[in-house]
């Protein structure tokens, strides 16, 4: 006798099926960071602290930093409407259980519905899952920035400047489909680096 498993899926849908319009640039715009981690001192996820740092280059008037009340749950609906409301564009966080994975995903879902572009850091042994999630909540192209998990569990392992590329990566989710190429150049041009 075969044994059959059943593995479930659950498709929902959350009032939106395409993503957040994006701005042409992030000049005078005011970029959010919602911080499910931080770095338990007190201040932000490492990731999200070189992206502010490298975004200050681009006319950015504003950060708004909210750390989430737990990792492991959607933000509440009055936080997130409050925090919506001062911001822009968003930089979400962060990918790096199976829990907050799903609760990452899901608030940047709410984002997007809400009219906010984001951009959500997974760490790339739940980059599958935080796809799968992006789908089955009705946006397949949810747009995420996928970094290596952390040697022996410690997530302050990286340092200096944001990786051109990651810029990039950043620079293209929160701009404009057309802008995406350009920001691409312009972020590799400033580095020395090559767009091809």
């Amino acid at each position: 006798m075969a044994m059959v498993l059943r593995v479930p899926r659950v498709k929902f849908t959350l009032g939106t099926t395409v993503l957040a319009p994006r701005p042409a640039t992030l000049a005078g715009l005011r970029v959010g960071y919602l911080d499910g981690w931080s770095d338990q001192q007190g201040g932000m996820y490492p990731r999200m602290t070189r992206i502010a740092a490298a975004l200050a280059d681009y006319g950015v008037v504003d950060t708004v930093w909210q750390v989430k009340p737990g990792i492991s749950s959607p933000v509440p609906e009055p936080m997130l409407a409050e925090f919506a409301a001062q911001v822009d564009v968003v930089v979400n966080g962060e990918g790096l259980c199976g829990s907050c994975t799903a609760a990452t995903i899901l608030d940047a879902i709410r984002l997007e519905a809400l009219g906010k572009p984001t951009i959500t850091i997974v760490q790339n042994r739940f980059e599958t899952v935080a796809k799968t999630l992006a789908a089955d909540g009705g946006l397949p192209g949810l747009r995420l920035i996928v970094e290596s998990a952390p040697q022996i569990g410690n997530i302050n392992q990286e340092s200096g400047p944001l990786a051109v590329e990651d810029l990039a990566t950043v620079l293209a989710a929160l701009c404009t489909e057309e802008n995406a190429g350009r920001t691409r150049e312009f972020a590799l041009a400033g580095s020395g680096g090559s767009a091809a």
